[in-house]
């Protein structure tokens, strides 16, 4: 019965340590994504207007177009 449990905690540790080198390996790339994503649609906005400019399509690729110039 010990010998069991020993196993599942050896699996469940190696199993843990490849989900978190996996989890690394995906994320790190995952959110660099997102965090150029989020800076290149709103680094040429103030603030506060996000939202509020959101509706409007002209205004919210105007400048992207801008900057992308």
């Amino acid at each position: 019965h010990r010998l069991r449990l020993g196993c599942a905690v050896l699996l469940s540790v190696d199993f843990l340590f490849f989900l978190y080198a996996f989890h690394a390996a995906t994320s790190i790339r995952h959110w660099f994504a997102i965090d150029i994503a989020i800076r290149y649609r709103y680094r040429s906005y103030p603030a506060c207007s996000i939202a509020s400019s959101d509706i409007d399509s002209e205004r919210t690729t105007t400048p992207v177009a801008a900057w992308l110039r």
